[in-house]
């Protein structure tokens, strides 16, 4: 007989979740790095307070929410503190990972002779560490594809072979899952985004410092809520979607095994 096929309606909404989780911003709250790092070198450079200015960049560098770009500056400044503070091996260490992420890194030219020493030593330890880590990549031996899929097949139970269950329960919670959880997580970004132009432009609505602190944790936490429920929308999706070409696709679909898992097969057997 036909092969099923679930409505174009649920499958167009299903795709659009899925769409819209991808290109949505899961950085909802990027513009507070920012912020830590304009305060940071506000301490360093107006008002040369090496050690508050060092917590602000190492709150940075351990923030999940940093970007690339963002903890190698972290970095970077954390570094020139701790030198400053002449605690030279926290720095060695500091510019090592910084140059472990950015190895073509070049000191401007009116550096201090202590800063370019301490950079040149590490960067010869960063170095040697990434050429032991591309000879480990390089000499890494692993079994061909084509191996384990013959291993996979061999090894898999006899009930692989038998009819596939339906697909519709688990597209329709991937891909409902994905539209809830964009839900959610757009209601904490939007919340997350007004708290964040309230702390950069309206600082002077705050009574105290400790009220601006207490609504900054507030937002931050929003922040990271919404950056989890858009991860989780965009996993949920993918999974929506890769349901939905398996269940157009005469040829691949999902099978029972012995322990009652699912896995995928090259044949489908169809009512």
């Amino acid at each position: 007989m036909r092969k099923r096929s679930l409505p174009f309606h649920i499958q167009r909404s299903f795709l659009f979740g899925l769409l819209v989780s991808l290109f949505l911003p899961v950085a909802a709250f990027a513009g507070d790095i920012d912020y830590l790092l304009e305060e940071g070198r506000v301490l360093l450079e107006e008002d040369v307070d090496f050690n508050a200015a060092l917590v602000v960049f190492m709150s940075v560098v351990e923030d999940d929410r940093a970007n690339e770009a963002q903890r190698f500056e972290a970095r970077r400044q954390a570094a020139f503190c701790l030198v400053a503070l002449d605690r030279m091996d926290e720095a060695h260490t500091m510019m090592v990972e910084m140059l472990m992420t950015r190895p073509d890194y070049q000191l401007p030219p009116y550096t201090s002779p202590k800063m370019s020493e301490a950079m040149a030593a590490a960067r010869a330890e960063a170095e040697q560490r990434l050429k032991e880590e591309r000879r480990e990549m390089a000499g890494a031996v692993r079994e061909p594809a084509a191996d384990q899929t013959a291993s996979w097949a061999r090894d898999s139970s006899p009930r692989a072979s038998q009819r596939s269950p339906s697909l519709l329960p688990y597209y329709a919670a991937a891909g409902g899952g994905a539209l809830v959880a964009l839900g959610v997580g757009s209601v904490n970004g939007l919340a997350a985004k007004r708290a964040e132009d309230r702390l950069l432009n309206e600082k002077d609505s705050f009574s105290s410092h400790d009220e601006a602190l207490e609504f900054r944790e507030t937002a931050v936490a929003q922040a990271r809520r919404a950056n989890w429920l858009f991860a989780t929308s965009a996993i949920l999706a993918v999974t929506a979607g890769t349901v939905l070409y398996l269940d157009r696709t005469p040829d691949t679909g999902l099978a029972m095994t012995e322990s009652g898992g699912l896995l995928v097969v090259t044949t489908r057997t169809w009512d």
